[in-house]
């Protein structure tokens, strides 16, 4: 039941469908479900194998790394991945160059000590040259180890809310510079970060429907 939903806050048409901006949408409802997961590289390369074994009765060849004996309790799937994608477009109706910025909000659940929504990330692609590419992480409630990572680029300006915190678009970084009246295509992937503290079975445990905000803004 995850919801993705985008915001054109000014000067900028968004459409699920390239060329059609009748009308100029301002906010369109990206409606996810789990049959349209991704998969991730290592499910593209090497589909439905059994890659979760546990030990049974008869033990396992530690030595030769021989699994005959083991028992499967979950297998990689061709169709499902770690994370969710999904894709739209944006027009700037500005004149000349227009500079994009983004910010993030989720409403989920897991009430209590169980807030798996800390874990979330989010990736906003812009199809457009020299566009930087950030990870959206929760302003409150995230793993500080989670942002020492290296390789991993962390927007350094308030960037997502979990609800308690009202994102700013303009505090955002730029994400890429637009051209006026010329189309662009933006990819968003939603995924649990593994990295992250919060993203445990305990936590999983009381996961609910979950709505993830994204408001643009040009300038």
């Amino acid at each position: 039941n995850m919801k993705v939903k985008v915001e054109a806050q000014k000067n900028l048409l968004i459409t699920t469908t390239s060329g059609s901006y009748v009308g100029g949408p301002t906010t369109v409802d990206l409606s996810i479900d789990k049959d349209t997961l991704v998969p991730t590289s290592c499910d593209a390369t090497q589909p439905s194998l059994n890659w979760y074994k546990v030990k049974n009765s008869t033990g396992i060849n530690f030595s030769s790394g021989a699994k005959g004996d083991d028992t499967t309790f979950q297998t990689a799937s061709a169709t499902e991945g770690d994370y969710v994608k999904t894709t739209f477009y944006i027009k700037s109706v500005g004149e000349g160059a227009e500079s994009l910025r983004a910010a993030v909000s989720v409403m989920a659940g897991g009430g209590g000590t169980h807030i798996v929504d800390r874990a979330y990330r989010v990736l906003v692609v812009v199809d457009a040259e020299g566009a930087s590419r950030k990870v959206y992480a929760p302003i409150a409630g995230h793993s500080t180890g989670y942002y020492t990572i290296k390789g991993v680029d962390v927007n350094d300006k308030p960037q997502m809310s979990t609800g308690t915190v009202t994102p700013d678009v303009a505090d955002n970084v730029i994400l890429a510079e637009l051209e006026a009246d010329t189309e662009y295509t933006v990819d968003v992937y939603i995924w649990c970060e593994g990295q992250d503290d919060a993203c445990t079975s305990l936590n999983a445990v009381s996961l609910t429907p979950t709505t993830f905000q994204i408001a643009l803004t040009v300038e």
